[in-house]
């Protein structure tokens, strides 16, 4: 098992550093329709390097996000699933396949929750005058909660429901 950990660790860390580029592209196509939908005046999103830029038609710069601290919770998902047993079974393949879905939706929620809280507290008094003290607190511990617990959580429990 923990051999099997070790090289499932070894995989995901090179998927995560060799595909990153194709998968913040995904992450930010996931990630704009929500964003749209809170922030009307978003005019766009995409990935650029590490970071994800949203732009907003409404404020004087971009807002640029580094999304690998979102999506560094990747390599733990594909190091728990090459733990299990049959790490190759059909069974196990699947679950890790609809987990990575599921962590691409979660991931991305965490992207827009971390843009609301740039756009809540990052511009002074526009912030101020824009977003509540409740918006810019619920977008910061979203943002935050996701990347100190949540990440870890959601991970371990697609692991642990799915697990043989």
């Amino acid at each position: 098992m923990l051999l099997r950990g070790a090289i499932g660790f070894a995989i995901g860390l090179a998927c995560w550093l060799g595909l990153r580029a194709p998968y913040h592209e995904v992450i930010a196509k996931l990630a704009s329709p929500m964003l749209k939908t809170l922030e009307p005046a978003v005019t766009w999103v995409r990935p650029v390097g590490d970071r994800i830029t949203i732009d907003r038609s409404d404020l004087p710069r971009q807002v640029e996000i580094d999304v690998r601290i979102f999506t560094f919770n990747t390599i733990l998902l594909f190091t728990l699933f090459a733990a299990n047993r049959r790490t190759f079974s059909r069974r196990n393949l699947g679950f890790f396949a609809l987990s990575l879905v599921v962590l691409a939706v979660t991931q991305a929620v965490a992207v827009v929750a971390g843009a609301e809280s740039l756009f809540s507290q990052g511009f002074g008094a526009w912030s101020d005058e824009h977003y509540s003290a409740l918006a810019s607190d619920v977008s910061l511990v979203i943002a935050q909660g996701y990347m100190l617990v949540g990440g870890y959580a959601i991970v371990f429990a697609l692991w642990w429901m799915t697990r043989e």
